[in-house]
């Protein structure tokens, strides 16, 4: 397969032996799914990688705040001392989840617009569609 052969197929898809007909077309939404993950799987990938990188703040505060729950050493501290270590550990990583959880918000909107757009099998330009669905 020659490099031009390669792109044609990326960009136009394999050929099919015959074309769309009302009966091919999904009567229901489960059938809807189907329908989208089958044709339009390499678009549902990028609109979820686009989203992670909205959310990666988010989970890097809680494996950061995971470990330091974990490193609380309970057997040389008091009662007090280990109710005050944990309120000020919980305080601490509920104010960061919120901006966190504000941004990952964000690149949701996005995609739901891209999903949307997709379920409706209406063509998208990813990056366009995405930063569209932030804006509304």
């Amino acid at each position: 397969m020659s490099w031009n052969d390669f792109m044609k197929r990326l960009v136009v898809g394999k050929k099919r032996d015959k074309n769309f007909s009302t009966q091919d077309l999904p009567k229901n939404r489960r059938q809807v799914f189907k329908f989208i993950y089958k044709n339009r799987l390499i678009e549902q990938f990028n609109a979820g990688l686009l989203c992670i990188l909205f959310c990666l703040p988010l989970i890097v505060w809680q494996i950061i705040s995971f470990s330091a729950r974990a490193n609380v050493d309970v057997e040389s501290l008091t009662q007090l001392e280990i109710f005050n270590e944990y309120v000020n550990l919980i305080t601490t990583k509920n104010l960061i989840n919120i901006p966190c959880l504000m941004l990952a918000s964000i690149g949701l909107a996005g995609l739901v617009y891209v999903v949307r757009k997709l379920c409706f099998n209406e063509p998208i330009s990813l990056l366009k569609d995405f930063g569209k669905g932030i804006k509304n």
